[in-house]
């Protein structure tokens, strides 16, 4: 039987990030994963600047030949106010595939000196060992669940719940040829939609073939279907949208954490499987990147419990952003309160402005709040 200090079971963000802090740090660590990378993943593909930099200083490499393209730009829209603001700044937004992306940083850690198995499901965990698909039995000091919302290490945990109903999300790619929103040429860049589901919201991600289009809501609190949403949306911004009509997929969107269940034994959480999706605006990718350092730098602590460590360090750095970004989605999303906030950003950009900052990790929402009714300069819209 197989033996290692660590195994994480997936290779996406939150994996490779754990897997290449462990490596450098002289532990044996084999990262598992059942697809075979590279491989599609859904996801709207903008990452921000605050990613960037931590995409830095955990691999330290050059983040060039992933960025697709880049913006410093962001708007507003709403389905029945059409365009409501938009604004240029220093901040910057990127575009990247997650089909090179994720492969991209999977290598690293290999580099590193991770192991790797993929196309390799795990079936079963029992007592500190896992079960494949392929009949490997492999045995570690400890497990990280990094294997997404739908995670088979989390089910091993007491205390999670097998049968969550997560928010949805729909996504499509679209050429600019059969695109009517970019008009003119200079609107080219990142816009989130309003209006289209109660709590939720839709975005067009420009990228140089095409745009990423979609849109995501809790379909508990929605009365509408979110594929007919999703519909008058395409309608919105698609020549044509019967062309593109099969090519829609969906997937969770895991927005349901209370930092309730981290870990427990030798297992710890991170990314996805762990629910540490931003409650408003739906980002994952930091967060993963962050929970999977976070892991292993907890499981080389060499005194105390390792997984309490982690779930001190999760929790002091994202319990507090995560409940102000849950009060702030039940506010923003009061039917009169977004009414009233898109008669304000209608006249003035200073809402776009500061939603950059609050992306790019320089304010928090209470900080972002603040200074957008403080400061009464009015700046115009692009």
């Amino acid at each position: 039987m197989e033996k290692y200090d660590v195994i994480i079971v997936g290779g996406s963000c939150a994996g490779s990030a754990a897997g290449i802090t462990l490596a450098k740090a002289g532990k044996n660590t084999l990262i598992i994963d059942k697809a075979r990378f590279p491989r599609e993943k859904l996801c709207g593909g903008m990452i921000t600047e605050k990613t960037a930099k931590l995409l830095q200083k955990t691999y330290s490499v050059s983040l060039e030949s992933m960025i697709d393209s880049r913006y410093n730009a962001f708007g507003v829209y709403h389905a029945d106010f059409g365009r409501i603001s938009s604004y240029r700044s220093d901040q910057t937004l990127f575009m990247v595939h997650r089909y090179d992306f994720d492969d991209f940083f999977l290598q690293e850690a290999r580099k590193a000196g991770c192991t790797a198995y993929l196309g390799d499901e795990v079936m079963e965990i029992d007592r500190g060992k896992i079960h494949t698909a392929s009949g490997r039995v492999i045995s570690a000091d400890y497990i990280i669940g990094a294997d997404g919302c739908h995670s088979t290490v989390r089910k091993e945990l007491r205390g999670t719940k097998n049968d969550e109903k997560f928010p949805l999300g729909l996504e499509v790619n679209i050429g600019y040829d059969n695109l009517k929103f970019y008009v003119p040429p200079e609107d080219v860049f990142p816009w989130v939609f309003f209006g289209y589901v109660k709590i939720g919201y839709g975005w067009v991600f420009p990228k140089k073939d095409f745009a990423t289009v979609g849109i995501a809501g809790l379909t508990h609190y929605d009365d509408k279907n979110l594929l007919v949403a999703f519909r008058r949306l395409l309608a919105a911004v698609c020549v044509d949208p019967s062309r593109i009509a099969r090519k829609i997929k969906g997937h969770p969107v895991p927005l349901n954490n209370h930092f309730k269940t981290l870990g427990a034994g030798n297992i710890l959480l991170v990314g996805d499987a762990a629910r540490l999706v931003e409650p408003l605006t739906g980002e994952g990718i930091y967060f993963a990147i962050l929970s999977g350092t976070f892991a292993a730098q907890a499981i080389l602590t060499t005194q105390g419990d390792q997984v309490q460590t982690y779930n001190v360090l999760v929790k002091r750095h994202l319990r507090g952003l995560f409940a102000q970004a849950r009060l702030a989605r039940t506010l923003y999303f009061n039917r009169w309160i977004n009414t009233y906030a898109m008669c304000k950003m209608s006249g003035n950009a200073k809402w776009c402005k500061y939603f950059l900052e609050l992306l790019s990790g320089e304010m928090d929402y209470c900080r972002y709040f603040k200074t957008v009714l403080k400061d009464r300069t009015v700046y115009p819209s692009l």
